[in-house]
């Protein structure tokens, strides 16, 4: 039995599909069930003393800042936000703790991702930016950091790889067996201001039946290569010297970029319609919700030279609809990776590669190893699921309208809550007829709250 796209139906009808086909959505942390009473039993001041919390109420949401439920945490600074710092953890349920230690301790590759929905108050800032932690202090992950890029009052989604953000540390829990979230920020605000967090979920890109596949788009073995172009910097062909060469990740050669100042530089280009395999995601799934299984990666590395002390530095991609910026990891390597569900890149874009940093002298960046990942690219899929193509709703009555095949039946399933299992569900009607390729069904509208639906295929 194979569970279709959810339909959620809020007090005011509006539609959010996720592919359960494909990949699967868990919540960490929504907030329903925190008050501002007994926040501080998950929100957790941490090394900063410049931010008050409360639980916000879906019933004011003037910018939408409640993304699921009817409840989001909000965050209100004492003071205008002008520099970084770490302020605070949201420290999960042992339930919640534990579904994240399984994913963390997963070998699957790019299978992972934490997202989270974040609402930034506009405070007068020109820039702002909140990097994120997975783990206790002292014990913490890379602390990745998502962009708001000029997207105020108004939800952005970050979407951090869990791949990308380990740093060889252990998973260490912060008290007993929860595992804390770390959240902090950083502007040029002029106004002290505030900012919201809902929806900590976790996906599962991959599915049954299926194992990914990796295309290299770009592995630098040719020096004759033109995905990537200079633009503030030169770059040169390096060729590895050995096998444990860590400037190169893939085959026998890398690129090099020569970073010859320190502040806000693009220093190459990497242009995405150069490659065939990008397009063709995005003219074959146009929907970025159903683009959630590819991934497109590159690995970095910076070197400085001889002599050259680096406090820190930052490679920024910059692309629209990309929000993450990773850490500087004292140069170990790291691995970039951007979710095409996350974007809505309707063609392959140029991805500017920027760089800044703390150091005076040269740093050389080298680069290596571009590609796509579909996480299931290699595999038969099981019985096709059924998928809602519609849905309406009136006064009393709400419409499903999905893909079927001919002489099956069908299960349609409501909750409130969308990670409760399957099997806590409530069937609303356990014998739909099919009625053909495409089948409506037509149910009670329930009185009041949210309500998710599924429809699956009966055995």
């Amino acid at each position: 039995m194979k569970a279709a796209t959810l339909l959620f139906l809020p007090a005011v009808f509006s539609l959010c599909f996720t592919s359960s086909t494909a990949q699967t959505f868990t919540t960490l942390e929504s907030f329903e069930a925190l008050e501002t009473g007994n926040i501080e039993n998950s929100v957790v001041q941490w090394n900063q003393a410049r931010t008050e919390y409360s639980i916000y109420s879906a019933a004011a949401n003037e910018f939408g800042q409640v993304t699921d439920g009817k409840k989001a945490l909000e965050v209100r600074f004492t003071e205008p936000l002008n520099s970084w710092g770490q302020d605070f953890m949201v420290v999960l349920s042992p339930e919640a703790s534990a579904t994240l230690r399984q994913a963390w301790e997963s070998s699957d590759p790019h299978r992972w991702w934490i997202f989270y929905d974040l609402t930034f108050g506009s405070a007068g800032a020109n820039w702002a930016n909140n990097p994120f932690w997975v783990g206790s202090p002292g014990n913490a992950s890379y602390g990745d950091q998502v962009e708001v890029n000029g997207s105020w009052d108004q939800p952005v989604t970050g979407a951090i790889e869990l791949d990308a953000i380990r740093s060889g540390a252990e998973l260490v829990p912060y008290e007993g067996d929860r595992i804390a979230l770390g959240f902090g920020f950083n502007s040029d605000s002029s106004e002290a201001g505030t900012v919201w967090v809902d929806n900590i979920r976790l996906l599962d890109t991959y599915a049954p039946g299926f194992k990914p596949t990796e295309t290299v788009l770009e592995g630098f073995e040719d020096e004759a290569f033109s995905i990537v172009q200079p633009s503030s910097f030169e770059i040169f062909p390096y060729a590895g010297i050995g096998a444990d060469d860590e400037q190169v990740t893939e085959g026998k050669k890398s690129l090099r970029i020569e970073i010859s100042q320190s502040g806000w530089t693009t220093g190459a280009t990497l242009d995405l319609n150069l490659v065939n395999e990008v397009g063709d995601v995005l003219f074959k799934v146009p929907q970025k919700e159903a683009r959630l299984n590819y991934i497109l990666s590159y690995d970095y590395k910076p070197v400085p030279d001889t002599g050259v002390s680096v406090s820190w530095f930052q490679v920024v991609t910059s692309a629209a609809g990309v929000r993450l910026t990773p850490e500087f990891a004292g140069g170990a390597g790291r691995t970039y990776s951007i979710n095409l569900g996350t974007v809505d890149w309707t063609e392959p874009p140029t991805l500017n590669l920027i760089t800044q940093g703390g150091f005076d002298g040269y740093v050389d960046l080298y680069l290596d190893n571009v590609r796509l990942i579909n996480t299931k690219g290699d595999g038969t899929a099981p019985a096709a699921a059924p998928r809602i193509t519609g849905a309406s709703a009136s006064a009393n009555s709400i419409s499903l309208v999905f893909a079927s095949e001919a002489n099956a039946a069908y299960t349609v399933m409501s909750a409130n809550d969308p990670a409760l299992p399957v099997a806590n569900w409530t069937p609303e009607n356990p014998s739909v007829q099919s009625q053909g390729t495409s089948t409506t069904w037509v149910g009670s509208r329930p009185a009041s709250g949210p309500r998710f639906y599924r429809v699956r295929r009966n055995q």
